[in-house]
């Protein structure tokens, strides 16, 4: 690396900045300008540093920030130390630069790193470089992991640092659960890092350390191999969870259920000669052939009478203790073989309907594409009881919004009087009837909801060219409110947003 550092006064018009520096959080316009007032009246104290594109024309490798505040304060020149710069040594200065300045956003911190990993950088040499600590920067770097919902959030300010840092540890998965629970809890009240630290490992992490299988065991589930080399386990990845260094959590729910399963049916056919009492938690969903664990006592494999006992669910699943069965809890005992055989005929039957359900559910889909059904009352028909299935699935809020809207008597409508209705309506009656259903739930806001017009209602009124902002500047001026107050954040046209997300892909 050239340590020359000849300061010369290059033109700005010279100087281009670096591709994608500060992509999200930019530059303040009111800190540009205090910067700018400050360069009017003693100059630019700290030169920039820049390194030779092409004849003439020069990168901002440090110092952008001067660059711009100088055009505001009306230079026409900045002082610049050139260096002949490698693109990786480049980027590193850049990077070190950004951790020195204030208000560099976390994800343009991320970009930066990121950078340097594809020049070969490890994550430890480039927190030796910069003088970060290497948690640090694993925690940027996982920054980029954040699903697009999240990431929008946090570049808008809507999600902190400590927010966006729990939830980019997740799995994309868990991570739109964790961002549902945080939009519908913000809703009442402000959800602070540790309130979502917290929910995130009650709701979200299952607890390793007492589970009955051995973390190193590859065959219990074959596809998903060993936990203890699984990244997806919290100690696999210290650096990110360095609060929970005394803990060691799962982040995927159905590998760990599923592994709850096959460490109880590893036992159960171990201990089949021995026929074991099968125990449960679980009151409301208990499972054919399991007794309740209130109804067996504790003793020792060596009392008498003593029974090897198998714990089927919850954070116990798999374990083997020893009981008694109570009083009364002997007769669900003795019917266990007929509760297993009745289990059984139930799910066969239960398999049986499912496959002649989508059997004709199948055909039908295939004769809707049929052409010449169209001479046979086909769609009308179909739709008319389409339509009045989706009807009988609404709620009875949404029934009665429903007969508001279509202007019918308010009084419980049976299946047959349903039919007839619809049988009097032609195709534009069904596609009128088709909008109403899915927005008449709208149609009576909740106040605890905020005042926003619900997304689906805002996009499908505007697609069919009625104007929200119109509507809503008359009714406020009626009812003496700004438009604000009920319109606060109108979203983009119907077919504006269509653009963009076209763009996207």
């Amino acid at each position: 690396m050239n340590k020359t550092n000849v300061i010369q006064e290059i033109p700005l018009d010279a100087l281009v900045p670096r591709e994608g520096n500060r992509k999200v959080g930019g530059f303040p316009r009111g800190e540009l300008e205090e910067l700018a007032a400050t360069i009017k009246k003693i100059g630019v104290q700290q030169p920039a540093v820049v390194r030779p594109l092409e004849e003439g024309i020069y990168q901002i490798v440090a110092g952008e920030r001067r660059w711009k505040a100088s055009r505001l304060a009306g230079r026409e020149t900045l002082p610049c130390i050139v260096r002949t710069l490698s693109d990786s040594e480049a980027l590193l200065i850049h990077a070190v630069e950004n951790l020195a300045r204030e208000n560099v956003h976390p994800l343009d911190e991320a970009a930066s790193f990121s950078e340097l990993l594809e020049q070969g950088y490890t994550a430890e040499r480039i927190a030796e470089e910069t003088g970060r600590s290497p948690a640090l920067i694993y925690q940027r770097l996982r920054l980029r992991d954040l699903i697009d919902d999240a990431r929008d959030l946090f570049a808008n300010g809507t999600l902190t640092l400590g927010h966006a840092s729990l939830i980019a540890r997740l799995d994309p998965e868990r991570q739109d659960e964790a961002l549902e629970h945080f939009e519908q809890a913000s809703r009442y009240d402000p959800v602070t890092v540790e309130d979502l630290d917290d929910w995130i490992k009650s709701e979200l992490l299952m607890n390793l350390r007492n589970v009955q299988w051995k973390l190193d065991d590859a065959t219990l589930l074959p596809e998903a191999g060993a936990c203890f080399t699984c990244p997806k386990r919290t100690g696999a990845q210290e650096f990110l969870f360095q609060d929970m260094a005394n803990a060691d959590a799962c982040m995927d729910r159905e590998c760990f259920e599923n592994k709850g399963k096959a460490i109880v049916e590893r036992q159960r056919v171990k201990l089949a000669k021995q026929k074991p009492i099968e125990v449960t938690t679980s009151y409301g969903n208990q499972p054919r052939g399991t007794i309740h664990k209130h109804d067996i006592t504790d003793c020792k494999k060596s009392d008498k009478d003593a029974r090897p006992v198998l714990h089927v669910d919850g954070p116990n699943a798999g374990k083997v203790t020893y009981g008694k069965l109570l009083k009364g809890a002997q007769k669900n005992e003795d019917q266990k073989e007929e509760l297993k055989a009745a289990r059984k005929h139930e799910l066969a039957v239960g398999k049986a309907r499912a496959e002649l359900h989508n059997a004709i559910f199948s055909d039908a889909i295939e004769a809707a594409g049929k052409s010449d059904l169209a001479h046979h009352g086909y769609p009308h028909s179909v739709l008319r009881l389409c339509f009045a299935e989706l009807y009988y699935r609404a709620g009875n809020d949404a029934q009665n919004a429903i007969k508001r809207a279509m202007g019918w008597a308010p009084d419980r409508l049976n299946w047959p009087s349903l039919l007839k209705l619809l049988e009097k309506m032609d195709s534009h009656d069904l596609y009128r009837f088709l909008l109403v259903q899915a927005m008449a739930p709208h149609l009576k806001p909740n106040p605890n909801q905020g005042p926003e017009v619900p997304r689906s209602l805002r996009l499908i009124t505007g697609a069919l060219g009625v104007s929200l902002e119109s509507k809503a500047k008359e009714i406020a001026k009626a009812n003496g409110l700004k438009e604000k107050d009920i319109n606060p954040e109108p979203l983009p046209r119907w077919d504006e947003r269509e653009e963009d997300e076209n763009e996207d892909k």
